[in-house]
Order: C-alpha cells, then structure tokens, then sequence
C-alpha cells in the first residue's frame, strides 16, 4: 500500500494505516469520538481521517443548502441529493487501476435519509464508484473500501 513516513523501507497495509489515524486521532484529541452524535462532529472527523488517508487522492465537503442572494433571489448551492462529500482514490499503479470517485453522505446516528440522497448513492454505485451512507468514521472508511454501507 504506501510505506511509513520514519522508515521508508517498511510497508504499510490499508488496514493497519486505517488502525495507526484511528489511534493516532485518539492520541491527539482529534474529532474521532466513538460516540460522536451532532452530524456536524461526525463530519469533521470523518474530513480529517480521509485527508490523512494513503488511499485518498483528494476530499471536499459539498454545502448542497441553499442561501438568497442580495437581490432576494433563492440560490441552490448543489443539485439535491449532493452527498455531503466527495473526492477520488489513487490510483493503485500495481494493479493498473485508475482512481475512483466517492460520495459519502453523513447522518448522525438516527437520522433519516432522503430519498433524493438515496438516489444520488444510487447513481454514484450504478456508475460503478464509491458510496454510502456514513454514521462513522469507520462507515466511511468501509466505503472506501468497497461495501455498500447504507
């Protein structure tokens, strides 16, 4: 997979990176409660675990709201059903796969999806890429991987 940064000579498997940013982030006080419950915490740690990620080319978190404008006109940000982020994988030179796309939608432990977020992961998956519904950092990083978290 990807070699550690003090020691150049050892590799590193997905797996046992994923469990080094979990432990990692547990150390630091990072947003990785187990326990998170506020969408918006769960959001941030799930931003910070991807964009520490070997796998991870690159993340973004969508705002898919909506805000009026000065002149009083409504102005949607993103199509409906917009997953909460977005971003690509590496590419894996060794098996000559191309990067992939992702879309994760976040919810708090709970909280319903809509069916306009359903069908956009729908879309994303019938496409033949990455995408679920997260209420974890470890949802996500299994959506990375390739289960199908709903």
């Amino acid at each position: 997979m990807g070699v550690r940064a003090d020691d150049k000579a050892t590799p590193v498997t997905r797996a046992a990176w994923t469990a080094h940013l979990r432990q990692k982030a547990l150390d630091l006080g990072d947003d990785y409660p187990p326990s998170a419950q506020s969408e918006a915490d769960i959001q941030r740690a799930i931003l910070a675990a991807l964009r520490r990620h070997p796998a991870v080319a690159w993340v973004d978190r969508r705002n898919s709201g909506a805000l009026v404008d000065r002149r009083g006109y409504r102005v949607q940000l993103c199509a409906e059903g917009t997953t909460d982020l977005e971003g690509m994988t590496r590419r894996e030179p060794r098996h000559g796969t191309p990067g992939r796309f992702f879309g994760i939608e976040i919810k708090a432990p709970g909280a319903p999806v809509r069916n306009a977020q359903r069908a956009r992961i729908a879309e994303i998956r019938g496409l033949g890429h990455l995408a679920g519904v997260a209420r974890s950092v470890d949802d996500a990083l299994r959506i990375l991987g390739g289960e199908e978290v709903d």
